[in-house]
C-alpha cells in the first residue's frame, strides 16, 4: 500500500477471498459485503472505492453508501473513482477510438469478446451527477472535488492495440500448432449468451 511509509492502518475490503493471501501480506482484509460490512460505526478516517458503484443496483449502492457513511467518523473523507454519466470534451476521442475498434473487429483484425465480458456487469445506477449529488445526501455525504479523467491513449491502447495483438499470437499459435483453432474470436461471446 503507498501509504503504509506514512504510518497509516489500512484495511481492505473484499465480497471474495480470491486474492486475499496476496493481499493480506500488505494489509488486513475483511472478506464481506459492503452493504452490511462487519465494522463498527465511526471506526474509519478515510474510505477509498474504486470501480465499485457502476457494479451495484440502485439500492445496492443506497446500501453501501449508509454503510460507508456510519463506519467513517466524524469530519471523515470517502473518495470515489467510478464511470459517471457525463461525458468530457474529449468523449469524442473515445467514441471514435470505439467505433474504430468495433469496425477492426468485423473485418477480423481483432476480437472484442472478452472486453465486451468484462464491462457486461456495469449496472451505472446513477443518471447524472445531480443523481448523484442526491444520492450522497441521503446519507449524509457530500462532494468536495470531482475530476474527469477520459483515457483517450489507455482507451487506444487497450481496445485496439492489445486485442490486436491478442489476435495475432491466436492466429500464429494457429499455425504453429498445424491449423487447430483452439480459440475462435466471438467464442467466448457466444459461450456466455
Amino acid at each position: 500500500m503507498w501509504n503504509r511509509e506514512l504510518g497509516a492502518w489500512s484495511v481492505g475490503v473484499d465480497v471474495s477471498s480470491f486474492f486475499s493471501s496476496e493481499v493480506r501480506q500488505v494489509t488486513d482484509l475483511v472478506v464481506s459485503d459492503l452493504r452490511c460490512l462487519p465494522l463498527a460505526n465511526a471506526s474509519f478516517t478515510k474510505a477509498v472505492s474504486l470501480d465499485v458503484l457502476e457494479h451495484l443496483s440502485r439500492d445496492d449502492l443506497s446500501l453501501m453508501l449508509s454503510e460507508t457513511a456510519r463506519v467513517l467518523s466524524v469530519g471523515g473523507q470517502f473518495f470515489v473513482y467510478s464511470h459517471v454519466m457525463k461525458n468530457s470534451s474529449l468523449a469524442f476521442g473515445l467514441r471514435v477510438i470505439n467505433t474504430f475498434a468495433r469496425f477492426l473487429e468485423r473485418v477480423g483484425v481483432l476480437d472484442l469478446a472478452h472486453e465486451r465480458l468484462r464491462k457486461s456487469d456495469h449496472r451505472n445506477p446513477l443518471a447524472d451527477l445531480d443523481d448523484l449529488h442526491r444520492m450522497l445526501r441521503k446519507h449524509r455525504l457530500h462532494v468536495i472535488k470531482i475530476r474527469y479523467y477520459t483515457p483517450l491513449i489507455g482507451a487506444f491502447i487497450e481496445n485496439i492495440m492489445v486485442r490486436a495483438g491478442e489476435q495475432f499470437l491466436r492466429r500464429r499459435a494457429k499455425r504453429r500448432s498445424g491449423g487447430q483453432d483452439t480459440a475462435r474470436p466471438g467464442e467466448l461471446d457466444r459461450a456466455v449468451r
